[in-house]
């Protein structure tokens, strides 16, 4: 359950994280197609985005271990054939990091002297 606070603010312990990906682990869901904000709030909540990652925000103090039991109940509620396996390659890779595209510039567009012909 989380206790610790940082300037007021209620945040989850790395071991409240694990048990949430455990969770997560056991319906064969990539981790990083699952976001877990380490901040609370009053009640919990887990929704899809369009692009198929899901968020999952937890509750703060007695609530936690009530969510956390019926977490894999409504994980499943949702469309997860939309989230990778972790056996896959995150299909969104190519779009960022040493993999993304490179920006071009209007040189090309211009001409060597940045200059229309």
């Amino acid at each position: 359950m989380p206790e610790h606070s940082f300037q007021g603010m209620e945040i989850l312990t790395s071991e409240d994280v694990a048990r949430i990906t455990a969770v997560t682990d056991s319906l064969g869901l990539h981790r990083d197609w699952v976001v877990v904000p380490i901040d609370t709030i009053a009640e919990g909540l887990e929704f899809q985005q369009p692009d198929g990652k899901i968020v999952l925000h937890a509750p703060g103090k007695d609530r936690f271990e009530a969510w956390l039991l019926g977490l894999r109940g409504r994980l499943q509620g949702l469309n997860l054939g939309m989230v990778p396996r972790p056996d896959e390659r995150d299909p969104k890779a190519g779009l960022t990091g040493p993999f993304g595209f490179k920006a071009i510039g209007t040189r090309r567009y211009l001409g060597s002297l940045g200059v229309l012909n």
